[in-house]
């Protein structure tokens, strides 16, 4: 059992639970839930139409990249993304495609990890975007594939 066990457990493990939670800080909020596909119910029990969400908006909710400092790991980056395709049905694709898109987007994060003084820096979200969109130039067409954007970036030191 003690295998199991690392110092920083408990920071990653709140940081991640942060993550999750959100601007609003609750973790199982309705929001959170028309975001996963349940729709709120009308009074005659139909499902009520989901106003504001974005058919085309594709999220992956948690991204973990390493932060090194002079080619020792320092900590990590818990990252959320979301990738806005042109179209409803490339907006499909991507989610089909989503478990190799995930994949390729850990390799390429964890084959350059972030130096220190950027994961610091204000620039820390356009590094990633730009590695990110880098990554996934062999799985998503460029055409079918408006914006990448990093939404919330949490660093955990170790």
């Amino acid at each position: 059992m003690s295998r199991l066990w690392h110092p920083a457990l408990p920071r990653t493990l709140l940081a991640a639970l942060c993550l999750c939670a959100g601007p609003g800080g609750a973790v199982a909020s309705s929001s959170a839930a028309t975001e996963h596909g349940s729709k709120p119910s009308t009074e005659g029990g139909e499902a009520a139409p989901v106003q504001g969400l974005d058919p085309r908006v594709v999220n992956i909710a948690v991204l973990v990249a390493p932060v090194v400092d002079q080619g020792k790991l320092s900590g990590y980056l818990y990252l959320s993304v979301n990738l806005k395709a042109v179209t409803e049905t490339g907006a499909a694709k991507i989610k089909v495609d989503l478990p190799l898109i995930q994949d390729a987007f850990l390799r390429a994060l964890y084959a350059h990890p972030i130096e220190r003084r950027i994961a610091e820096s204000g620039d820390v979200e356009a590094a990633l975007a730009a590695d990110l969109k880098a990554a996934s130039t062999g799985l998503i067409d460029e055409a079918s594939l408006e914006a990448l954007e990093v939404l919330s970036v949490v660093r955990v030191p170790l």
